[in-house]
C-alpha cells in the first residue's frame, strides 16, 4: 500500500511512551508503537505492531547510564554534551545524536533475534545470507577496504518484517555486528580516521516500517525514499541473454586465439549473448593497455567476435597496482590516490583510488 493511500486512510500515529513523562504522538504507520525507556544501559527502544509483535528492539547509546534522563521524546533532548532528537517521518522515525565534543562516541545497537532475518549491509568475500550471523569488526571504519574483499559498504539493513534502517552518508560510521555483542548490530559514530577534520560528531539514521510487515514493502519504501533508483536502464540484452566470461574457463590464460576459440565454441553449441574479456588482458593492473604479446590483433579479434553475433565487453577495476610504475607514479603525482593512515594502512603493492 503506497504512502498516499495510507495517508487517506486517516491520521496514523506512533505512540512514544516515556516512563514518567507525557506520551508524544507522531504521524506514522498505523498500529506501530515505539516505546523509548531511559535505563542504566542506554535508552531501550521497542517497536511493536499493535503493541504485540515486536518488529525491532535495541538500545540507543548502549553502555551509558541514562536512567535519569527525562526529556526523551521532546523535539530536543539535551543529555550531557549531546543532543538527541527523535522525529516522525512518512514511514517511520528519524533518530539523531549530535555533539561538538569530538571525543564523545554514540553507539546505537539493535537486536538480531531468532526467526527474524536480516539483509543488506556489506558485500564480503564469504557472504552470509541472510546476514544475521555475519561478523563485522567495529574497530574498523565502515568503508570499502581490501580486507575480506569488503568492496561494498552499504549503510542499509532490512529485516523480514519489513523494517529497515538507513544511515546517512555523512555519519562517521563504525559498525559492529556479533563481535562486541552477540546477536546485535551496533552503529557507532566517532571521530577517528578516516573521519577527521570535523566540527561535530553526528549519528543520524532512519527507521522505516512496512504497513503489512512484508520485506518487499519495506525495501520499496527504502528505495523510493532513501536509496534511490538508477537514472537509466542497461541494455536489455544483458538481462535476457547470457554473459560468457573468459575467467570461467581460462582464468588469466587468455589471448586473441583463446577469445576466438571461446566464442566459436559457444556459437557452435547454439548460444549467443555477450563475450567478456576478463582478467589479465592488461600489461599490468591499471595500465588499461592490452598486452601486445597476448593480444597483438585485438581490433580484428573484437571485430570477428561481433561478426559471430556477440556483444563484447572488457573487465576493468578501480585500482592501480604499484608494479604499474608509470601509471601509479602519475596517479601519485596528481594526488589521485588515497594515502596511508596510521589506523587504516594501505598495504604496499596496492594504491587505493581516491573517491
Amino acid at each position: 500500500m503506497n504512502s498516499m493511500v495510507k495517508a487517506l486512510l486517516g491520521v496514523i500515529s506512533i505512540i512514544i511512551s516515556i516512563c514518567g513523562a507525557t506520551s508524544v504522538s507522531l504521524r506514522n504507520i498505523e498500529g506501530v508503537n515505539i516505546t523509548l525507556s531511559p535505563t542504566k544501559n542506554g535508552i531501550r527502544f521497542v517497536a511493536s505492531k499493535y503493541g504485540q509483535i515486536e518488529v525491532l528492539t535495541g538500545n540507543l547509546n548502549l553502555g551509558k547510564d541514562l536512567s535519569s534522563v527525562s526529556c526523551v521524546g521532546l523535539p530536543i533532548c539535551e543529555i550531557g554534551d549531546s543532543i538527541l532528537s527523535v522525529e516522525d517521518t512518512q514511514m517511520g522515525t528519524k533518530i539523531t545524536w549530535e555533539t561538538r565534543n569530538k571525543s564523545t562516541e554514540f553507539q546505537d545497537c539493535f537486536d538480531l533475534p531468532d526467526g527474524v532475518y536480516w539483509y543488506g549491509g556489506p558485500q564480503r568475500r564469504v557472504q552470509t545470507w541472510p546476514i544475521n550471523n555475519m561478523i563485522i569488526n567495529g574497530s574498523l571504519p565502515y568503508v570499502s577496504r581490501r580486507d575480506d574483499n569488503f568492496a561494498v559498504a552499504e549503510r542499509y539493513w532490512l529485516n523480514s518484517l519489513g523494517v529497515f534502517i538507513f544511515l546517512e552518508e555523512f555519519v562517521p560510521l563504525f559498525v559492529d555486528q556479533n563481535l562486541a555483542h552477540d546477536n546485535q548490530v551496533c552503529f557507532s559514530a566517532r571521530l577517528q580516521e578516516p573521519y577527521i577534520n570535523r566540527e561535530k560528531n553526528i549519528l543520524e539514521y532512519y527507521i522505516g516500517f512496512d504497513y503489512d510487515l512484508e520485506v518487499r514493502g519495506g525495501h520499496f519504501e527504502a528505495t523510493n525514499n532513501y536509496l534511490g533508483t538508477p537514472l537509466g536502464l542497461p541494455n536489455r540484452l544483458m538481462v535476457s541473454e547470457p554473459i560468457w566470461t573468459t575467467w570461467a574457463k581460462y582464468k588469466r590464460d587468455i589471448s586473441d586465439s583463446v577469445v576466438l576459440e571461446f566464442a566459436q565454441a559457444i556459437k557452435d553449441n547454439g548460444y549467443n549473448g555477450q563475450i567478456e574479456i576478463d582478467d589479465k588482458w592488461e600489461t599490468c593492473y591499471g595500465s588499461q593497455e592490452f598486452d601486445k604479446e597476448k593480444f597483438p590483433d585485438i581490433v580484428n579479434t573484437v571485430k570477428k567476435v561481433k561478426e559471430m553475433g556477440f556483444r563484447v565487453t572488457l573487465w576493468v577495476h578501480p585500482f592501480v597496482n604499484s608494479d604499474c610504475q608509470e601509471i601509479s607514479e602519475e596517479g601519485l603525482a596528481k594526488g589521485n590516490f588515497a594515502g596511508n593512515m596510521s589506523m587504516f594502512h594501505v598495504p604496499s603493492g596496492l594504491c587505493v583510488p581516491h573517491i
